[in-house]
């Protein structure tokens, strides 16, 4: 054995260098590898292998796992199939960013009535089928419907009837006929009569009865139907009033006193147009002159 400072043999058993004097165990100590230790003993003697560090093994193994957890977490991060957006009400789905946003998407999976979700939200909206008790009532009112809007299309026919009467021989005489005394419904109708009147030669000296009265003792005219009762209209206020004679309705001729309570229709050469009129029942009786010229206009549909 040598001095590990001066290199001197030393001694077996010596605690010092005899040359430099370093101690014999620090020489031991620092120059001896430590592979060539001698393995710890047991109280009874016995050689044992050296103690492994069991905390550091476990740290290590723990953190591999901890790594290996991250990993496989990722991975399957990477894999799923990422959720489709749900559109909320109302968005906008014209627009060009957001078609662009939502990228191409695969066909659309049919319901079990073979339709996808676009076919159902472009489909109109189902009525509730009628109740089979209904079904005849319905199919009933859609023929009347349909009788009636023809009915309406159908266009009228006009007839200038020449005949020394009064307005009640006229109004019966007219449904006798398959007509009845004529009412303007709208300005429509009644330029279209005015034209038929004014194509006449005599059209100037006619007094003619259209289906419009009153009641004595009341101020409103309608249109009468043929059964008697009265239309809704009031045909000698709002939109009508423009049709009458200046002055007109008057309800009562003062000059030979006698109410007007019946309407008729003329050409006023003071106005230069045709005007609506009250008069009496008999005309002719009131005004004797206007024998030949009295008849009426009979509507027929």
């Amino acid at each position: 054995m040598k001095c590990r400072k001066c290199g001197e043999t030393l001694k077996e058993g010596a605690k010092f260098c005899t040359k430099c004097g370093t101690r014999v165990e620090d020489t031991q100590a620092a120059g001896a590898p430590e592979s060539q230790l001698p393995p710890r003993q047991t109280d009874n003697g016995a050689p044992q292998p050296p103690k492994k560090n069991h905390k550091a093994l476990a740290a290590v193994l723990v953190g591999i796992a901890v790594i290996a957890a991250g990993g496989a977490a990722a991975w399957k991060f990477q894999k799923k199939e990422p959720e489709k957006d749900i559109p909320e009400w109302g968005m906008d789905f014209d627009s060009e960013e957001a078609g662009q946003e939502s990228g191409p998407q695969g066909p659309e999976e049919p319901d079990s009535y073979g339709q996808t979700d676009t076919e159902r939200a472009e489909r109109p909206a189902e009525t509730a089928p009628a109740e089979s008790g209904d079904a005849g009532e319905a199919a009933a009112l859609s023929l009347e419907t349909t009788a009636a809007a023809q009915e309406e299309e159908k266009p009228h026919r006009y007839e200038v009837v020449m005949m020394d009467c009064t307005w009640e021989e006229a109004f019966l005489d007219a449904q006798a006929r398959g007509g009845y005394l004529v009412h303007f419904d709208t300005p429509e109708e009644y330029e279209q009569v005015k034209e038929i009147l004014s194509s006449r030669e005599d059209a100037e000296k006619l007094k003619l009865w259209v289906g419009g009265k009153r009641l004595p003792g009341e101020y409103e005219y309608h249109w009468v139907n043929t059964d008697g009762s009265f239309d809704a209209s009031v045909l000698n206020s709002g939109p009508y009033e423009w049709a009458w004679m200046k002055d007109e309705p008057s309800f009562r001729d003062a000059g030979i006193n006698v109410d007007e309570c019946y309407m008729n229709i003329f050409y006023y050469k003071s106005e230069n147009r045709w005007v609506w009129n009250d008069v009496p029942n008999d005309i002719i009786a009131a005004v004797s002159s206007y024998k030949g010229q009295v008849g009426y206009i009979c509507e027929y549909e």
